[in-house]
């Protein structure tokens, strides 16, 4: 499907902003990287970053690429946490339907009792 001129623009100039963040980014982790040395030394980031294998090669990458890691890491952590919650909240909302459903059958077979009743009474 072709884009549009618009379309087009839009999307060069979504690259061009994330090219920019990248470089923002690898402009802090460098300050990081000289001020604190590498994440790995740390915390529970040492942890974190065991745990997702960016110390294996520690030593080999400079301190700024292991802390680019470190954020990429935090990143998609941040994204299974959301899409975990959001898988959760899911499940709830289905059940939360199907408790409506149950309910709404119940009110209206209520209300249907009611009106019997009351043509019982009237009548």
């Amino acid at each position: 499907m072709k884009m549009t001129i618009d379309e087009e623009i839009a999307h060069a100039m979504e690259v061009a902003e994330k090219k920019v963040l990248r470089g923002k980014i690898a402009d802090i982790c460098s300050i990081l990287a000289a001020y604190y040395g590498c994440p790995c030394d740390y915390s529970p980031q040492d942890e974190i970053m065991e745990e997702r294998g960016n110390c294996e090669d520690c030593g080999e990458v400079s301190n700024a690429e292991c802390w680019n890691r470190f954020f990429e890491t935090e990143i998609q952590l941040d994204r299974e946490r959301i899409q975990d919650n959001t898988n959760k909240m899911y499940e709830e909302i289905k059940a939360l339907r199907e408790e409506n459903k149950v309910l709404t059958t119940e009110c209206d077979r209520l209300i249907k009792e009611k009106e019997e009743l009351l043509q019982k009474v009237e009548g």
